[in-house]
């Protein structure tokens, strides 16, 4: 599977440079259901399955805390600090549902479309 990167994405690291500080406090999102977007840029797909926060704490949106935190970048590979990160499970968790891909939101997660 390839990686595919949003516009939302690409346009603030030209403007910033740096992985880290745009992801920083982030969370990742799970998906579930039978496809995933044809593109980044595209709505999600499917079922929302959990939340990945540091801890499995509750994040709230513009809030850094709970965010997966991200460590030094050496030899281009940014690696997350020693934070441990769980899952936050939602209803649709139990629904049985194959996770299928997933997000990665910055501090503000902004769904939708980029």
């Amino acid at each position: 599977m390839a990686e595919r990167f949003s516009t939302g994405y690409v346009n603030a690291k030209n403007v910033d440079g740096s992985t880290k500080s745009i992801m920083d406090g982030g969370i990742i999102g799970i998906y579930g259901g039978a496809s995933q977007p044809a593109s980044a840029d595209d709505v999600e797909t499917g079922t929302l399955l959990c939340w990945l926060t540091k801890d499995g704490g509750a994040h709230t949106p513009g809030d850094p805390t709970n965010g997966i935190v991200w460590g030094t970048s050496t030899g281009g590979v940014l690696s997350k600090n020693s934070d441990t990160v769980s899952g936050v499970g939602l209803a649709a968790a139990g629904t049985g549902t194959t996770a299928t891909y997933f997000r990665w939101y910055d501090v503000d997660v902004v769904t939708g479309a980029s």
